[in-house]
């Protein structure tokens, strides 16, 4: 019944409708539709500006701080909020998000869809487009919707030409989109607004054309939306209706350029004014069917909500508007149903108030403890022992000293002593009411106030602190997944706009998934023949078509899912053994492999940038058995080559050994030639010195004669001279033998041929 209360409440407040009367039809077809679509955002909003009170640290209700305030009791806010709101905010923000492109047809390949994601990304780098993205995120968890848009500024001062930025809406309530679309990243809206408030004198300034310059009170009156004091409200008033267009469907045959690679046959479906462009480039193509296609067209026109002061046709087919929701529902309180849009905390508020309730009830509480009034008989204490009492309430004091006083008491008799009732703060009561109300916050947000078994055990390893923070994020989950909705939208809306914006012959800037740049030239028929670009083919620059069809993905960083968490366990598991796997499938299927495993680990751009560089293309697969036959050849020429090598080195082995055994005769003559000298001169030494001995035992024996020595003595020492005679002939003789031995051996060793080597001759 409160809420109810409430919204009557804000309902009255809100301000009248316009009741300015034109003869225009388009002005009257713009406060028709800005007064129904403001109408039916009223109670959204007015909910949105209770959900940024509370952020902004406020969880007190106006009127009751206003009772508090006025009878100077405490009225303190606690900020219980916030730390989860923050949580899922800044989550986002470290997980940033990119565009993935890939062909859907009408002339798209993969070069066309390479193009687009480096350009895309280059955009979003120029725009700084991450804080659009989490502007818009962090506007529909704290209020329930944010927005972004698209918008085409030129390069610079100096630059014919133009390029597109993704800019945020910091003010979320300046966007009145039509409150009949369903779909939350608003791709199914008709028209939408975009206020922006102007002071009078710049408006005049500004537009000095326009018809009224002079906003009068009775004006102001009528148009209270609009005009309001020294304020006059412009907008762009967006909308898109549907035209009939003839489509033509194309086939194109498949041809051959002198120079360059031959073109396959396709479709093309175009438009019957695009004909005449599509053919000077496909001259072959032939006209196989048509039919009415219906074709959005988007109008834009700047209004002060009196006249129109500017309008333009859009390029585009789609308001370039996207939006960001956080739960819709449809609530039927008695007449019919109407939309309602939850921020994250929007549930959590009634318990967020009774959380500051409790705290500013202890507060109180500790402050009452120390003025709870002293009781004492009138006209016991003097007026400075009450003066004393008083300033005891608040301030330290050591002793208070209390007389009798004159005649109100009976003689003897001693006046009471003043008496203070104890009193005991209940602030555990209240302790225990403050966690109960935390608890409820958590619930309300989506968090699990109970503690799950990870928490009970008080584990601390980093899978049981991954599994409590996953557990708190699921509950916020589908305001992340709105996210990569809008950004899904966001880069259709890209994709439908640059062929418009970057039509021309121009130099480009793209950058890549590791984040390096490169200027390309881009649009230009005339390219050199040997211009290369990996967007386009040798001789040809890469073109900016409009029919060209592309399908858009987002990549993203870790999921909150445990099972993403699950996929990564999976993918270590997968590289860890990827050997074992290239041993039992091949190597093709190893790189297959290993690539979905790096797509597993889901580590944003440059993993599938990795994933792309290792896994085999299709191409790699239609070339297939062309790489096998060459491989074949190559092992035949191989074992050829592996032939000749090995008859070679047998002749050479074998010159080897005949030169090796040469050198041995040699050495092994030289030995025995020395061999026989030794012994020739050992045996002349042996000879000699005999003879010496010989020589010198006839002179003694001689002398023994002279003497008288007896003649068998004589013949004893011939007998011995003729046996040491023939024992150094015989020493000769078997140094002669061996000489001779040891030389035939040596001849008869160069005499047989090495053994053959394996495989030789």
């Amino acid at each position: 019944m409160a809420d109810s209360k409430r919204a009557l409440e804000r309902k009255a407040q809100r301000p009248a409708r316009s009741t300015y009367e034109t003869d225009d039809a388009d002005i009257q077809e713009l406060h028709e539709a800005f007064d129904y679509a403001t109408d039916a955002w009223a109670d959204i909003r007015d909910a949105a500006q209770v959900d940024m009170r509370i952020v902004g640290g406020d969880t007190w209700e106006p009127a009751d701080r206003q009772v508090r305030e006025d009878a100077m009791r405490p009225c303190s806010s606690y900020d219980e909020i916030g730390q989860y709101i923050n949580q899922v905010i800044n989550d986002v923000r470290q997980n940033k998000r990119a565009i993935k492109v890939t062909p859907l047809g009408n002339g798209a390949n993969d070069q066309s869809a390479q193009l687009r994601a480096d350009l895309y990304r280059q955009i979003e780098y120029r725009s700084n487009a991450q804080q659009a993205y989490t502007t818009m995120f962090e506007n529909a968890v704290q209020r329930s919707y944010g927005y972004l848009r698209w918008k085409p500024r030129y390069v610079s001062a100096r630059s014919r030409h133009q390029e597109l930025l993704i800019e945020p809406v910091m003010n979320p309530d300046l966007v009145t989109p039509d409150p009949d679309g369903l779909k939350p990243d608003l791709s199914d809206i008709k028209f939408l607004f975009l206020q922006e408030s102007w002071a009078k004198a710049e408006f005049k300034k500004a537009f000095p054309k326009a018809k009224v310059q002079d906003f009068t009170i009775d004006l102001m009156r009528q148009m209270p939306r609009w005009i309001r004091d020294e304020r006059i409200m412009l907008a762009e008033w967006w909308k898109i209706r549907t035209i009939q267009k003839k489509l033509v469907y194309l086939d194109v045959p498949a041809a051959q350029v002198p120079g360059q690679p031959p073109q396959p046959a396709q479709e093309l479906d175009v438009f019957e004014d695009e004909l005449a462009q599509v053919r000077r480039a496909h001259p072959l193509a032939t006209i196989v069917g048509d039919r009415l296609a219906d074709v959005p067209e988007v109008s834009m026109c700047l209004t002060n909500g009196i006249e129109i002061l500017r309008g333009t046709e859009w390029k585009g087919i789609y308001i370039p508007f996207v939006g960001c929701f956080g739960k819709i529902l449809y609530l039927d309180e008695g007449g019919g149903p109407e939309k309602r849009i939850l921020s994250a905390h929007r549930l959590a508020q009634p318990s967020a108030q009774l959380y500051s309730f409790c705290r500013t009830s202890q507060q109180e509480q500790v402050g009452l403890s120390t003025k709870f009034p002293y009781f004492v008989r009138q006209g016991s204490l003097s007026p400075e022992e009450a003066r004393k009492l008083e300033k005891s309430l608040h301030e330290p004091v050591g002793f208070i000293q209390v007389k009798a006083l004159g005649d109100d008491f009976p003689p003897g008799v001693m006046p009471e002593m003043p008496q203070r009732n104890p009193f005991e703060p209940a602030i555990q009561a209240l302790e225990v009411l403050a966690e109960g109300a935390r608890r409820a916050i958590q619930a309300g947000m989506g968090i699990s106030p109970l503690p799950t078994s990870a928490q009970r055990r008080n584990e601390k390893s980093g899978v049981a602190l991954k599994q409590i923070e996953t557990s708190q994020q699921k509950g916020t989950f589908h305001f992340v997944d709105n996210l990569d909705a809008a950004l899904t939208r966001c880069a259709v809306i890209g994709d439908d706009l640059i062929p418009h914006y970057y039509d021309a012959a121009r130099d480009l800037t793209v950058r890549k998934p590791d984040d390096t740049t490169t200027q390309i030239r881009v649009n230009d028929p005339n390219m050199p023949a040997d211009a290369k670009s990996s967007y386009a083919a040798p001789g040809q620059a890469p073109m900016l078509s409009g029919q060209e069809q592309h399908d858009y993905t987002l990549s993203t960083g870790p999921s909150f899912d445990s099972e993403r968490e699950a996929a990564n366990d999976f993918a270590d598991v997968l590289v860890q053994n990827i050997a074992t796997i290239a041993q039992v499938s091949g190597p093709k299927a190893a790189a297959k492999i290993m690539g979905l495993g790096i797509k597993l680990k889901n580590i944003g751009a440059l993993g599938d940038a990795m994933a792309e560089i290792i896994s085999p293309s299709d191409d790699s697969d239609r070339q297939l058995p062309q790489l096998q036959q060459e491989n074949e050849q190559l092992k035949a020429a191989v074992q050829q080559l592996q032939q000749l090598a090995d008859d070679n080195q047998a002749k050479l082995l074998i010159a080897k050994g005949k030169d090796d055994t040469a050198k041995g005769i040699a050495e092994i003559k030289a030995i025995a030639d020395a061999d026989n000298n030794r012994a020739d001169n050992e045996t002349r030494l042996a000879v000699a010195e005999l003879g010496a001995k010989v020589e010198r035992l006839t002179l003694f024996l001689e002398e023994r004669a002279r003497l008288g020595v007896e003649s068998h003595e004589v013949g004893s020492a011939i007998m011995a001279h003729e046996h040491a005679k023939e024992l150094a002939g015989m020493q000769h003789g078997q140094a002669m033998e061996q000489g001779q031995i040891a030389h035939e051996q040596a001849l008869e060793q160069a005499a047989v041929p090495p053994p053959p080597m394996e495989g030789g001759v």
